[in-house]
């Protein structure tokens, strides 16, 4: 695997080359974002009002913009899932920018569903507990909550994962997120959430299909396998599976 360290200058300068090739390629159907690249493709869900408008109020900066295409499978996936009875849940939080997204893309206040989300909020702790981002701080939970007070029954619940399900944790679920980063924690998640998934339910991994995260692909084929579930690796990077 390569890697390269460059300034943010550099950086900047090769967002803009991006964006310059991509306008002068567009009638090519080209995308290049988030280490995918497409030729020949509609791509059509960077057109949709409803999604544009739901990305744009959920980071207004641009910075999560370059994962839109998996943003948008969430949305997809969420909108599926809500077919059935449950909550949505997304074990790994972060900053909370792709449920938000999610949230306004199904108008989430007016279906009177529940979102719970689940995450340590302030860093790693210790195998099988996740991994650090620059963004876990002492505020990050506070951040998330003041990004989901909107919704009157969002629910922020910090701690390890699976130990603060018994915080809350909702009866059904038609929708669940993992992104945790780390083989363990996942399957911790998958293990203690899978007999309130409804039939039906939607699943989505983020880091599936990437290479950094071998260990996670194996360990979410393994768990799904076990259950009679088969998991689509998609292009995006993440793996998608159905309840049956």
């Amino acid at each position: 695997m390569l890697s390269f360290n460059i300034s943010v200058d550099e950086v900047r300068r090769l967002d803009a080359f991006l964006d310059q090739a991509e306008a002068l390629f567009q009638p090519y159907g080209l995308y290049y974002a988030d280490n995918l690249l497409t030729v020949g493709r509609i791509v059509g869900f960077l057109k949709d009002p409803r999604f544009r408008t739901a990305l744009t109020l959920g980071d207004r900066s641009r910075w999560y913009h370059d994962i839109a295409w998996r943003v948008h499978v969430l949305c997809w996936a969420a909108e599926l899932g809500m077919r059935q009875p449950g909550d949505l849940v997304e074990c790994g939080v972060l900053e909370g920018f792709s449920m938000d997204v999610v949230s306004r893309y199904v108008d989430l206040e007016q279906s009177g569903r529940g979102l719970y989300l689940y995450d340590l909020f302030h860093g790693a702790g210790g195998a099988g507990r996740g991994i650090a981002m620059p963004q876990h701080d002492s505020d990050l939970a506070w951040r998330v909550e003041q990004r989901f007070k909107q919704y009157s029954r969002a629910h922020v619940v910090p701690g390890f994962i699976p130990d603060s399900f018994q915080i809350a944790l909702p009866e059904q679920i038609c929708f669940l997120h993992i992104d945790l980063n780390d083989a363990a924690a996942e399957t911790a998640a998958l293990d203690g959430l899978w007999d309130r998934l409804s039939p039906g339910a939607v699943i989505v991994y983020d880091d599936f299909g990437w290479n950094i995260h071998a260990e996670q692909h194996a360990a979410a084929t393994e768990g799904l396998a076990r259950r009679g579930v088969s998991i689509l690796e998609l292009p995006t990077g993440q793996g998608l599976a159905i309840k049956p």
